[in-house]
C-alpha cells in the first residue's frame, strides 16, 4: 500500500509557502517538493490541500495538480511493485516519479490516463469476467450490468453534446452536475432513473480508487445525488389476478405462455429473472427451493393452488420466455383486454425536475415487476406476518419490502377492520 500526504514547508510564512509531498510505502519514506507554492492561509492543513477560498483564482489549477501527481505516484509504484508483488526500492520510485512526462503532454495525458468512459468500459469487463466482485464476493448479474453500458452510453452522448472528453481523474462536482442536468433536462428522465446513473458512476468511480486511478480526496469531494423517491407503481388485486387467470382469448401460444409465466410470478413473489427460468426439478412435498439471482440466498416457496395449476400444466417443464422487454410488450397486450384493467391510474414522479402527474390506463402500466409486487400486497392484505412474506420473497430489510406494499386508503381500512372484527 501506498499514501500520499502533501504539507507546506513553512506554515507561517506570511505569503506563500512551498508544498512538499510526503510519500510512505512498504516501511518506507521519501520527501519532495512538486515545485509547487501556496498561501498557508488558504491551506486546509487537516486535508493536506487547498482550501477554497472565494477570489482565490489558484484553488482549482493548483488542488488539480496536486491530485495529478498524487494519481501518478500510484500509478509509479503499482507499475514498479507490478500490483505488490515485487518490493520497491525508495531511490527508483523517486526516480520513476521525476521521469513521468511532462502533464502538458496532451499524447502522455491520453496514454496514462483514463477516460471516463474507457474506464466505465473497464469495470464491465471486470464484472463479467469476475475479476471486480460484488460485496457478497460474487460475479456481478447479467440485468446490473446492463445498467452499467446504458449508463456508459448515456455518458458518451453527454461527452458529444458538450463537445468535451472527460478524463476519469478530471470528473469532479461540476461535472456531475452537468451530467444529472443533461439526463433530468435534456433527456427529461425522471429523478429515480438520473439518480441510478449517478449511483453506477458513483460505484465505478469506488472501483478506480482501488485500483488507484483516482483520488479519494477528489471522490469525498464530490456531493453524489442519489436519492430516490417513492413512485406510485402498480399491483394487480387478486380478483384482477384471477381475471388473468380466466382469460382464453389470446392471439398467439406466447400470449398464453407469458399470461402463465406471470401468474408464476405473482404467486411465488420471484423477480422476473427467478420465475421465467424456474427449475420446477426443485420442486419438494409441495415446496419450491431457488437461489435467488440478486441476493444469492435460498427462498423456500410454498406451492400455492394457481402454482400447482401451472406446474401440472407444463408437466414440470415450463416455457421458454422471451426478453424482457418483448414479455412486457406482450404482458400489456393482453392486460388491455381485462375491462377492469381499463381504468384511469395516476402515478406521482419527479420529471425534468418538475412533480409530474402521469395519467394512464392501469393495463398501461403492467410489467414483469409488477407479479413481484403483487405477491407481496396481497400477501400483506392477507394478513400474512411480514417476516414470513419476507422471507419468502427474499426482502432483507422491512423499508425494502414496505416499497412494494401498494395498498391504497381504503384497502388498509378494510385490513384493519377485518383483524379488529377478528379479535
Amino acid at each position: 500500500m501506498i499514501s500520499v500526504k502533501f504539507y507546506l514547508k513553512d506554515r507561517g510564512a506570511p505569503r506563500k509557502s512551498s508544498i512538499r509531498a510526503s510519500v510512505c510505502f512498504d516501511g518506507n519514506r521519501i520527501l519532495f517538493s512538486p515545485g509547487i507554492s501556496y498561501n498557508p492561509k488558504n491551506w486546509d492543513f487537516e486535508r493536506g490541500l487547498p482550501r477554497k477560498v472565494k477570489g482565490d483564482e489558484s484553488y482549482a489549477a493548483v488542488t488539480s495538480r496536486l491530485k495529478e501527481l498524487e494519481l501518478r505516484i500510484a500509478k509509479s509504484y503499482n507499475d514498479l511493485s507490478q500490483n505488490g508483488t515485487t518490493r520497491v526500492r525508495p531511490k527508483i520510485l523517486k526516480s520513476k516519479i521525476f521521469d513521468a512526462p511532462s502533464r502538458n503532454n496532451q499524447a502522455t495525458k491520453e496514454k496514462l490516463f483514463y477516460t471516463l468512459s474507457q474506464f466505465i468500459h473497464t469495470f464491465i469487463r471486470d464484472c463479467e469476467t469476475g475479476k471486480r466482485l460484488t460485496s457478497k464476493r460474487v460475479k456481478m448479474g447479467y440485468s446490473t450490468i446492463q445498467t452499467f453500458i446504458t449508463t456508459k452510453n448515456h455518458f458518451e452522448q453527454f461527452e458529444k453534446n458538450y463537445k468535451k472528453t472527460i478524463y476519469l481523474k478530471d470528473f469532479n462536482q461540476s461535472v456531475h452536475d452537468d451530467f444529472i442536468e443533461y439526463l433530468e433536462i435534456e433527456l427529461e428522465q425522471s429523478r429515480n432513473s438520473s439518480s441510478k446513473h449517478i449511483t453506477n458512476i458513483r460505484q465505478v468511480l469506488l472501483y478506480a480508487i482501488k485500483r488507484n486511478e483516482f483520488s479519494k480526496v477528489s471522490f469525498f469531494d464530490i456531493k453524489f445525488e442519489t436519492g430516490r423517491e417513492d413512485s406510485d407503481n402498480i399491483y394487480l388485486t387478486e380478483d384482477e389476478l384471477q381475471l388473468l387467470i380466466n382469460l382464453t382469448d389470446f392471439k398467439s401460444k406466447l400470449e398464453e405462455e407469458v399470461r402463465d409465466l406471470f401468474i408464476l410470478g405473482a404467486y411465488t413473489g420471484l423477480r422476473f429473472g427467478n420465475y421465467v427460468s424456474l427449475d420446477l426439478g426443485l420442486v419438494n412435498d409441495g415446496y419450491i427451493e431457488v437461489i435467488n439471482i440478486k441476493t444469492n440466498f435460498k427462498n423456500t416457496i410454498p406451492i400455492l393452488p394457481e402454482v400447482e395449476r401451472i406446474i401440472s400444466k407444463y408437466k414440470g417443464q415450463l416455457p421458454a420466455a422471451p426478453t424482457n422487454q418483448e414479455f412486457n410488450r406482450t404482458l400489456k397486450d393482453i392486460s388491455r383486454r381485462i375491462p377492469e384493467l381499463n381504468r384511469p391510474f395516476e402515478k406521482r414522479i419527479t420529471k425534468a425536475r418538475e412533480k409530474q402527474i402521469i395519467r394512464k390506463m392501469k393495463w398501461e402500466m403492467v410489467m414483469t415487476h409488477t407479479a413481484r409486487r403483487s405477491f407481496c400486497t396481497n400477501m400483506y392484505l392477507r394478513s400474512i406476518p411480514v417476516p414470513t412474506i419476507m422471507a419468502i420473497s427474499g426482502h432483507r430489510t422491512e423499508k425494502n419490502f414496505y416499497k412494494y406494499i401498494k395498498a391504497d386508503g381504503m384497502e388498509h381500512a378494510k385490513l384493519l377492520k377485518s383483524i379488529i372484527n377478528k379479535q
